[in-house]
């Protein structure tokens, strides 16, 4: 289980350096408020990248990671528990 995890921060961190995004993973949210806020802003990102890419500003690849931090983001941000009331 251990090594899955390596492997799955080595290939996150991978994504990252290679779209310029490390600030965002290397960053810890303290609450689900702040967790929150970064998925809206990763999947704003995401959305600019497709423009980007339809103008030919970014690669395909650089689109990619922009699109699978936005999922991870958002996935980040189902594992906070809900508010009862």
């Amino acid at each position: 289980m251990k090594k899955l995890f390596v492997l799955a921060f080595a290939l996150m961190l991978t994504v990252a350096l290679a779209s310029g995004t490390l600030a965002v993973i290397v960053q810890e949210p303290d609450t689900c408020e702040e967790i929150s806020e970064l998925a809206d802003k990763a999947c704003a990102e995401a959305k600019d990248g497709v423009d980007d890419y339809a103008e030919g500003r970014i690669t395909k690849e650089s689109l990619d990671s922009l699109v699978i931090r936005c999922r991870a983001m958002r996935l980040a941000e189902d594992t906070c528990p809900t508010d009862p009331t």
